[in-house]
């Protein structure tokens, strides 16, 4: 048998009908398998790989698989990542925080980046420490982006090496970089500077005068030096900045000439100077602005904008001023403040086809924004309303009761899912529900983030909760009523504590999936294994996994406890499945494969879901499209 496993023809053939978990699964059975696999099947299978890397360990996932059901494999050096690597066409790379040396006298890795064309690395310390040796391989790249997690300062050599090696580069992004230096890279097309220090107004000139940027971005960076006046290249279609230097809208106001071809805005300012934006922006189409900077007879004059949104709440004056603009297709903004009065309150023909509010300010039915509101949509069969943040389940079912409410609505979207409004007025009892327990769902959406958010009489209330995650333990009686929930069929949390013999008594539940963090369930003697095991034997979908291993000795005890289902044929140990019978008699074989298991998670001190979440990670595009 084993000859036909060394065919890679074969073996290539196989695994056309076997799903990713499969394969990961046959990589098991012995290394010329694995070899196989990894080089000559991954290698043309997908389209996107994943390559997981902790200092001189790997792992690849396919990245189309779900986070919690990623499968993983180890590699131990270097030489298979090396041959995965060397072999496909890169288009797109991501590296976060990656420790590995690029070159080096034992572990040098010669990767195939010829045809790189998006590069992304999350630790710009490490690229700046390796940019000699590693930068020439990316002769055609397009896109670069590098995050300073540490205060790297760079100097001059790199955008040196930068326009010596990336002569097709368009598109760079620097976070939290620190450098005094900005050389012309005449191949840009869009630069963003994100949290960037030590640049100056020299430098500033340098980027939106010596290059020809059709996008330029500057997110809360500071400039110091000199602040002179100075000609922005015609060139710039896109420009956001987000400042508290005034110095922007004086240059932004001295080149009314220069930005004809502006066609996106993003500008947050703060300060009582306010630009004018009709004096240079007459062709911009998309505009983004705090209400620092707003100045609705100025948007009047701004005939080709189509998108305005606005980062704060403005008058009911402006409100209906903007509503008869004769371009705009959507507006954006939190509320409208000052009463609206009954006189101002008539509806208008609009060319307006998308109007956001965040805050929600019309919630009795009495009120004339109410009214106004919904007369707007009437009188406009194209218009259509949505609030960002949403409304209590009374003013959802007043305002569909409304004598003014479209009949064209057949339904309101509610949470992303569109409910009958007859179901609504007549408040049906589970619509009524449905819909408080959505609104209730958004608002307590982050109480999973830790205990002391948790309250598990709360969580009953959510009848269509069917995940929910824990970041901490939990006491047994909140653990109980969880398992009474009607519809949850995840729960994951770290422990259970405070558990008593004359409570463990297991019942049926709707859960499907129990994740434990931490194992407190080591010693047979515990009345926490007993109730567990009482618990999977009772439900017979119900499945258990601990997050951190357990000992060897744990896993053979738990497997001979008199309560071990015996629908469980395998238990499955760092992603290995292990026979039952091989753990109860401690075959030596098993027992020196868990421990090993064991050992080598416990030498990374890792719970599964930080394998999916933490890890550094490679993100890989390959170039071809064919399967086989």
């Amino acid at each position: 048998m084993e000859i036909f496993f060394t065919n890679i023809d074969l073996v290539s053939y196989i695994c056309k009908f076997l799903t990713y978990e499969e394969q990961f699964e046959l990589t098991q059975v012995s290394s010329e398998l694995e070899n196989i696999i990894v080089n000559y099947v991954w290698k043309t299978k997908f389209q996107e790989i994943q390559i997981i890397i902790i200092q001189t360990r790997f792992v690849v996932s396919d990245t189309t698989q779900p986070v919690p059901k990623w499968p993983y494999s180890f590699f131990s050096d270097m030489d298979n990542v090396k041959n995965i690597i060397s072999q496909l066409k890169l288009q797109q790379l991501i590296l976060n925080g990656i420790i590995i040396p690029y070159e080096g006298k034992n572990n040098k890795i010669d990767l195939n980046l010829r045809n790189l064309k998006y590069y992304k690395e999350l630790d710009m310390s490490q690229f700046i420490l390796h940019k000699i040796n590693f930068l020439p391989h990316f002769e055609n790249l397009c896109n670069l982006t590098l995050r300073c997690v540490e205060d790297t300062y760079i100097n001059e050599d790199f955008f040196i090496s930068l326009l010596k090696s990336c002569k097709y580069l368009t598109h760079l992004h620097l976070i939290l970089c620190l450098t005094e230096h900005f050389k012309v890279l005449p191949t840009l097309h869009e630069l963003i500077l994100e949290d960037c220090e030590g640049l100056t107004y020299s430098n500033l000139k340098t980027i939106l005068s010596g290059i020809h940027l059709k996008c330029f971005k500057s997110l809360s960076t500071t400039y110091t030096g000199n602040f002179e006046y100075f000609s922005i290249s015609p060139s710039l279609q896109k420009l956001e900045i987000i400042t508290k230097d005034t110095n922007f809208t004086k240059l932004l106001s001295f080149n009314e000439k220069n930005l004809i071809n502006l066609k996106e805005l993003l500008y947050y300012a703060n300060g009582d100077e306010k630009l004018i934006f009709s004096n240079f922006g007459q062709n911009l189409n998309v505009l983004n602005i705090n209400s620092d900077q707003f100045i609705a007879e100025d948007c009047l004059k701004l005939k080709y904008l189509h998108k305005l949104k606005i980062n704060d709440g403005i008058s009911i004056s402006d409100f209906l001023l903007l509503l008869k603009h004769g371009h705009l297709h959507e507006l954006s903004i939190k509320y409208v403040y000052d009463e609206i009065l009954q006189h101002e309150a008539k509806a208008l023909t609009t060319n307006l086809r998308y109007l956001r509010l965040e805050c929600n300010r019309f919630d009795d039915i009495g009120n004339a924004e109410d009214d106004f509101l919904l007369k707007l949509l009437n009188l406009n069969k194209e218009l259509s309303l949505a609030y960002e943040r949403l409304m209590t389940t009374k003013s959802i079912v007043q305002i569909s009761r409304n004598r003014n409410f479209p009949k064209r609505f057949k339904n309101i979207n509610v949470g992303g899912i569109s409910i009958d409004c007859n179901y609504i007025r007549n408040e049906c009892e589970e619509t009524m529900n449905l819909i408080n327990n959505i609104i209730q769902s958004f608002r307590k959406r982050h109480f999973n983030n830790n205990s002391g958010q948790f309250i598990a009489e709360d969580c009953l209330k959510l009848k269509y909760l069917h995940k929910l995650k824990i970041n901490d333990g939990i006491s047994i009686s909140d653990f109980l009523l969880l398992l009474k929930h009607g519809h949850l069929h995840e729960l994951s949390i770290k422990y259970v504590y405070n558990i008593n013999q004359h409570e463990a008594k297991a019942l049926t539940t709707n859960l499907r999936y129990l994740r434990l963090e931490y194992i407190r369930l080591s010693d047979i003697r515990y009345a926490e294994e007993d109730f567990l095991l009482k618990l999977l034997n009772l439900n017979k979908e119900l499945s258990l996994a601990h997050e951190r291993l357990m000992t060897t000795k744990s896993i053979v005890q738990i497997s001979r406890n008199r309560n071990f289902p015996k629908r469980f044929k395998n238990i499955n140990v760092g992603g290995i499945s292990i026979d039952c019978n091989s753990i109860r008699n401690e075959c030596e074989e098993t027992m020196n494969l868990i421990n090993n298991i064991i050992q080598s998670f416990r030498k990374r001190n890792l719970s599964y879901f930080e394998f999916c979440l933490n890890f550094d990670i490679f993100l890989m595009k390959t170039g071809f499209s064919g399967l086989y």
